[in-house]
């Protein structure tokens, strides 16, 4: 079967349209909590978080966006897969390959559509190291294909990581606490995260409501965790590695939030639902 797949796949990124109206494509941690397993929309079918977050009623609302294609969770979900596409990729050698010919525009159309499954098996192609000339071709077709692939995406995540990657974590903090002050969609915008005093020492946190202001104890709970890392995220210079760990941490402390909640008591806010909760309830 393995062959078979392999043989369909190298067709359908290979072939030429026969007419302009064919369509080409191919279908196919951070915080307390490793919230891997669980895709920002798939957060967001869970009832109980429902119940303690109002960013589900403000995506009903089309609210949230994050441009004109994208709301704030598609965004996330876009970087988070992106991520996975460059882990895939990045034992690949790549050397001197942009200086072969290039893709022909539908092949590289195909190469951003490419499932998990089809890049493990166009690697298996690029690993060829024989003297047949017809398994040396799909070789360099794979590795052209993947390039296209891991260029596009490590632009896109450049250009798009830092800013999907703090408000993910804004909209998971400001939708939990929104809910628990059973603020409406409109009044979401009263809610601020103001820009951060600079201390030496770890501090406690505040967040505005309109007039009123909120306090968030240091160290307290997912909540505070991910106002940090906003902060953080903020100040942070990043190149390579880090800058892809750091956006997977972001997402990570996003999901969190989104699945702990808050609760208020006065002026004080702190998670609903522990992190011993969360992994024991939703992280199966």
């Amino acid at each position: 079967m393995k062959g078979i797949n392999k043989i369909n796949i190298y067709h359908k990124l290979t072939a030429v349209l026969l007419a302009s109206s064919m369509a080409f494509s191919l279908t196919g941690c951070a915080g307390r909590v490793d919230m891997k397993k669980l895709s920002p929309s798939a957060i967001l079918e869970i009832q109980d978080v429902k119940d303690v977050t109002l960013v589900d009623e403000l995506l009903e609302k089309e609210e949230l966006s994050y441009n004109d294609d994208l709301n704030i969770i598609e965004a996330a979900e876009k970087l988070e897969k992106s991520l996975d596409i460059l882990d895939q990729l990045k034992d690949v050698d790549f050397k001197d390959v942009s200086k072969l010919d290039s893709l022909t525009k539908e092949q590289k159309e195909a190469a951003l559509a490419l499932t998990t499954e089809d890049i493990e098996l166009l690697k298996e192609d690029a690993t060829y190291n024989g003297k047949d000339l017809v398994e040396f071709e799909r070789k360099l077709f794979a590795l052209k294909t993947l390039y296209h692939l891991k260029e596009t995406t490590q632009d896109w995540v450049q250009t798009n990581g830092r800013d999907i990657s703090i408000e993910y974590m804004m909209a998971a903090v400001k939708g939990s606490v929104a809910d628990e002050l059973e603020l409406s969609t409109k009044d979401y915008s009263k809610i601020t995260i103001p820009a951060k005093f600079y201390s030496k020492e770890p501090e406690d946190y505040v967040i505005h409501v309109g007039d009123d202001i909120y306090r968030v104890p240091v160290g307290v709970g997912e909540i505070w965790n991910t106002i940090d890392y906003i902060y953080a995220v903020q100040e942070a210079t990043l190149k390579g590695d880090k800058e892809l760990e750091t956006y997977r941490k972001a997402l990570n402390y996003g999901k969190t939030t989104m699945a702990a909640g808050s609760n208020h008591k006065k002026n004080k806010l702190s998670e609903q639902y522990s992190a011993s909760y969360i992994e024991k309830n939703y992280v199966k």
